[in-house]
């Protein structure tokens, strides 16, 4: 199982590490582009009425969705939950859970979308952690991992090399990619795919 990095879950699990964080993304234009990303891959399904957000951190990917019916939203930190359901709370079609998805998946029925993004980079194995994320049965996942020319270890994470995140996509069913380019010669692409047969 891919194991979180000690400073990124440090971060999840802190009051302090988790608003700070928040306050972050919030500031960046980067980060707003990320999400839009998001959205738009998840719009080009054929089908998104139900999504499943796994690392769904305070919510912010839910105003850059297409229309849905439901949306349930999956995190490890208590501290990410709180902030989501203080944003979405109230709308009856968003529900919010404590939860490692790791643990497998919470539904038997074949949801519409199951996301992953911004998550991945902070596991010892981000492969690994996206392999774990498609046992949650979804007809489509859009997912995103961070990558450069070559692999290296991050404050709190992994950057994939290139040639290592094309090896693997190429074992997927993809329907659509999209890269953003960042600093420091890195990249994060989004992909959306269907359900591997």
């Amino acid at each position: 199982m891919a194991e979180a990095h000690t400073l990124a879950l440090e971060q999840w699990q802190s009051e302090y590490g988790c608003h700070t964080l928040n306050d972050l993304w919030q500031r960046d234009e980067g980060k707003a582009e990320a999400e839009r990303i998001t959205g738009r891959l998840v719009a080009n399904l054929p089908r998104h009425r139900s999504i499943i957000d796994l690392g769904c951190g305070s919510g912010r990917l839910i105003p850059t969705l297409p229309e849905f019916e439901r949306y349930r939203g999956f995190d490890l930190s208590s501290y990410q939950i709180e902030l989501a359901q203080a944003r979405f709370g109230d709308d009856k079609r968003c529900r919010f859970e404590v939860y490692d998805f790791r643990q497998g998946s919470r539904y038997k029925q074949r949801q519409d979308v199951v996301v992953c993004v911004h998550v991945a980079r902070h596991y010892d194995d981000p492969i690994g952690l996206l392999r774990q994320a498609m046992v949650w049965p979804a007809r489509y996942y859009v997912f995103s991992a961070l990558h450069a020319p070559a692999r290296r270890e991050l404050l709190n994470g992994v950057c994939l090399a290139t040639a290592e995140l094309d090896a693997v996509l190429g074992e997927w069913p993809v329907i659509e990619v999209v890269e953003q380019a960042i600093e420091d010669g890195m990249s994060v692409r989004y992909w959306s795919m269907e359900a591997v047969p």
